[in-house]
């Protein structure tokens, strides 16, 4: 499913990242992206 990482700002600094290797990928993703500072979301 895409993973919407919307930076610290807000701004147009915004990374779209499509995994499609399942729930645990996403996971580990969303993990990083918050240890990173960016605030993650699924886009559905």
């Amino acid at each position: 499913m895409p993973v919407v990482l919307r930076g610290p700002r807000g701004r147009s600094d915004n990374f779209r990242f499509v995994l499609d290797t399942g729930t645990t990928t996403t996971m580990i993703a969303t993990d990083i992206a918050e240890r990173l500072g960016f605030s993650a979301r699924d886009a559905v």
